[in-house]
C-alpha cells in the first residue's frame, strides 16, 4: 500500500523593511476551497497530471508527499527558469537545484521509517500510523529563531486535515 500526504503550503519570507502585522495577518488567510494542481485522490485512486506520472517507479514506494505551493504552479516557474537560464547561461546544477527547492512530488522508500521532507519528517509508527516532526537542529538557518528542539508535532490521521504554521525570524 502506498501511503499519500497532501500539503498545501504557504510559504513567505519578508525582508524586515516591509514586514508589518498587517500582512502577516493578510497571509496566514486562506481561501474557503483549495484546488490541487498537482495530484488528488478519489475513491483510493492516485490522480496525478499527465506530466507528473513517470516522475517514479510504484514498485519501491512506502509514501508519496504531493505539495501544492499557494500562490505558485511548478510548470510555470519551470519554464521561467528555464528562459532565464538560456539568457545567462547558467549552469544546469543551478537550475536542478533551484527546481529541488520546492518539489511537487516526493517519492519515500517503503523501506524506510523515517521520512525526511523539506523542516519536517514523517515516521511511519506502525502500519498506516505516522507522526509528523518538525526538524529544526538540521533546518536551523531556514526556520531562524527563536531555537526549537526537534519534536513530535501532530499524529496524522487519515481524512483528518492539519495546520502547522512557524513563525521564525532571521536577520543575517
Amino acid at each position: 500500500m502506498i501511503h499519500v500526504f497532501h500539503i498545501f503550503n504557504k510559504h513567505a519570507r519578508i525582508p524586515k523593511p516591509y514586514y508589518t502585522t498587517e500582512l502577516r495577518k493578510a497571509f496566514s488567510i486562506w481561501g474557503k476551497s483549495v484546488v490541487s494542481k498537482n495530484g488528488y485522490i478519489i475513491d483510493d485512486r492516485l490522480i496525478l497530471p499527465d506530466d507528473k506520472k513517470n516522475e517514479f517507479k510504484l514498485n519501491r514506494i512506502g509514501g508519496v508527499i504531493i505539495q501544492d505551493l499557494i500562490g505558485y504552479s511548478g510548470s510555470k516557474a519551470k519554464l521561467q527558469l528555464n528562459r532565464d537560464a538560456e539568457k545567462l547561461n547558467l549552469p544546469d546544477w543551478y537550475i536542478e537545484n533551484q527546481l529541488k527547492q520546492n518539489p511537487e512530488l516526493t517519492c519515500f522508500n517503503l523501506e524506510n521509517r523515517m521520512w525526511p521532507f523539506e523542516i519536517f519528517s514523517i515516521e511511519n509508527i506502525e502500519s498506516g500510523k505516522f507522526d509528523l516532526h518538525l526538524r529544526y537542529k538540521t533546518n536551523q538557518f531556514f526556520i531562524g529563531e527563536p531555537i526549537r528542539n526537534d519534536h513530535k508535532l501532530f499524529s496524522l490521521e487519515k481524512g483528518k486535515p492539519i495546520r502547522v504554521k512557524i513563525n521564525g525570524i532571521s536577520d543575517s
